[in-house]
């Protein structure tokens, strides 16, 4: 390789190394900002019913994380989110998956 490539290969890898490091630090903003999510139960919705991972999930929606999102952090297929999801559903007793998530963004208000 001549000195031209090597510093394109250099540039190259400086901004890679860039990029990961913003992208971890958007995860670790993200992680503190999930820690102070609360999640209270509302009238006639007992969280408590949820699992652990299902509350997990359930924090993520509350901010409007991408269901494919949800599953990289969490090492998860999207599948396996998106079935979670309807669980959770079911179990609070809601209609649509929009009302799940409007109920996950209102009860990071209370």
């Amino acid at each position: 390789m001549d000195i031209a490539s090597l510093r394109a290969v250099g540039t190259s890898v400086q901004r890679i190394r860039q990029a990961a490091q913003k992208i971890e630090e958007g995860i670790i903003e993200l992680c503190n900002e999930l820690a102070q999510v609360n999640t209270k139960p509302m009238p006639g919705r007992d969280l408590g019913a949820l699992t652990e991972r299902q509350r997990e999930i359930f924090k993520m929606i509350a901010v409007d994380t991408p269901t494919v999102e949800i599953a990289k952090r969490l090492g998860l297929s999207p599948r396996t989110v998106e079935a979670h999801r309807n669980t959770m559903r079911v179990t609070l007793n809601f209609g649509t998956t929009d009302e799940l998530k409007q109920f996950a963004k209102e009860s990071l208000k209370g």
